[in-house]
């Protein structure tokens, strides 16, 4: 019997509106709605609207980083979008740059593993800010959240979720979306990377398998 401690926020009513203002934060950790899409559309608008060379040393680890996530794209990707992804990855944002550039990279490379996409506009970069706050993101695949239901959220739990649990629901959501936790616990995970390696029998590698130990770690749900 087991759980991680509940950092995520909920906000399955956000909506994507123009924003107000350039009101600004370094955290969406227990901003409502309004605030969350005002705040992700600005930062989204920044990083698409980015239209430098960002990193000029090639072996730069952040360079290397975007190099790795844009050749995975199975879609053409423009120089502005390149660039994008870069400086993302780079500089981040006032609300991810506490995730440090490996961990914006696999904000990208979950994005990518749910919708077989990376960001090529405003409203998705959007949810990539979204996701990278633990925040739910606009775009839904219901596949996705059909597999992480009753593939693995059964398997690590043994039981169906409850939708109407917080905790399923957050489980589910990290699950197939790669929500990134408000705070993170490096104690919580390593138990998680523990349970996942005795459920799954091998060790975490892609991103559909960190976004599962980060269910496990963060999203409170219990067998």
């Amino acid at each position: 019997n087991y759980s991680g401690a509940t950092v995520l926020e909920k906000s399955p009513t956000d909506k994507t509106e123009k924003p107000k203002s350039d009101k600004a934060s370094s955290s969406l950790i227990g901003a409502d709605s309004t605030t969350v899409n005002e705040i992700s559309f600005n930062e989204a608008g920044l990083v698409y609207n980015f239209n430098k060379t960002v990193v000029p040393d090639a072996n730069s680890d952040s360079q290397r980083l975007a190099l790795f996530i844009i050749v995975k794209s199975p879609h053409d990707l423009g120089e502005k979008d390149k660039k994008a992804i870069s400086y993302f990855i780079d500089a981040g944002t006032p609300t991810t740059i506490v995730l440090g550039s490996g961990e914006r990279a696999g904000v990208l490379n979950s994005y990518l593993s749910v919708f077989d996409k990376l960001p090529r506009n405003v409203l998705e970069w959007q949810d990539i800010i979204k996701i990278a706050n633990g925040r739910w993101p606009d775009e839904r695949s219901e596949q996705r959240e059909k597999l992480a239901s009753e593939n693995y959220f059964s398997a690590i739990y043994h039981r169906e979720p409850n939708m109407e649990n917080t905790n399923d629901n957050a489980a589910i959501t990290v699950i197939a979306y790669g929500l990134r936790p408000a705070q993170r616990n490096m104690e919580s995970e390593s138990k998680a990377i523990d349970i996942y390696r005795a459920i799954f029998q091998k060790n975490p590698v892609e991103a559909s398998d960190w976004d599962l130990v980060r269910a496990i770690a963060y999203s409170g749900a219990v067998r």
